[in-house]
């Protein structure tokens, strides 16, 4: 967050990052179907069908969110399992598609 030309204040400070735009969250429908359709984000985003390379950088930053959902789950004192199952299962399938050739 900012005021008056300063930052002021970090949300989410895990998934804050400076770099490579195809790491926004967004772009996870694009390759994990449980993070729902991606096409309107696409469209939105004014981004076109993922080329062969950005389809392999999309893969790795799918494992890195995958991690973070299961990691986050002991430093946010979850108290039943349901978030870490579900982003577990999300973890199995980033670590599949690291193991397809992207095309």
């Amino acid at each position: 967050m900012v005021r008056d030309g300063a930052i002021v204040s970090v949300i989410d400070h895990e998934r804050a990052f400076y770099g490579d735009p195809l790491i926004e969250a967004g772009f996870v429908a694009t390759q994990l179907p449980a993070f729902g359709d991606s096409t309107a984000f696409m469209r939105g985003y004014g981004h076109r069908a993922l080329t062969t390379t950005e389809r392999t950088r999309r893969r790795l930053y799918c494992l890195h969110l995958t991690l973070i959902l299961v990691i986050e789950t002991v430093y946010r004192g979850h108290t039943d399992t349901r978030q870490y199952d579900w982003a577990r299962d999300r973890l199995t399938e980033a670590m599949t598609l690291l193991r397809r050739r992207a095309r």
